[in-house]
Order: structure tokens, then C-alpha cells, then sequence
């Protein structure tokens, strides 16, 4: 397998550093599959992307694609 072969990434816990690791894999074209307690989870990428567009780091439309890269899934406390 080499790495050129990776197409999808699981983020487990979207606390502090997940949203930011969701979003950078997702912006780089990998398929990441977020899961999290936290139902907002989704909510804390996208107010992270508003910061980058507002500092101008980010265009409008890379919170679009980044957010169409993500999909979320819930976990099951033990």
C-alpha cells in the first residue's frame, strides 16, 4: 500500500484538535468520516472556517467544500 492509495480518514473525537484535523484532510480531498459525543461537533469546523475567511486565510467557498468533505457520525457512550 503506499500513501498515494489513502482516500477516506476517520477523526475520533471532534474536541479540541478533530474539528481542525477533519477540516485540514478534508481540504486536502481525503474523505473524513467525523464521529463525536458532541452533536454540534459539525457546527465548531464551520465557526473554525468563518475565522480563517474572516482573517482572509479562507475563501467563502472553501466552507463548502471542506464541509461536503465531512461526514458525521454520533458515538455510543460505554
Amino acid at each position: 500500500m503506499e500513501i498515494t492509495d489513502i482516500k477516506k480518514i476517520a477523526v475520533i473525537g471532534l474536541g479540541t484538535m478533530g474539528p481542525g484535523i477533519a477540516q485540514v484532510m478534508a481540504q486536502a480531498g481525503y474523505e473524513v468520516g467525523g464521529y463525536d459525543l458532541n452533536p454540534l461537533a459539525r457546527q465548531v469546523i464551520a465557526n473554525n472556517m468563518g475565522l480563517l475567511i474572516e482573517a482572509g486565510l479562507a475563501k467563502p467557498e472553501d466552507l463548502d467544500e471542506a464541509l461536503a468533505g465531512i461526514s458525521m457520525g454520533g458515538l455510543t457512550p460505554f
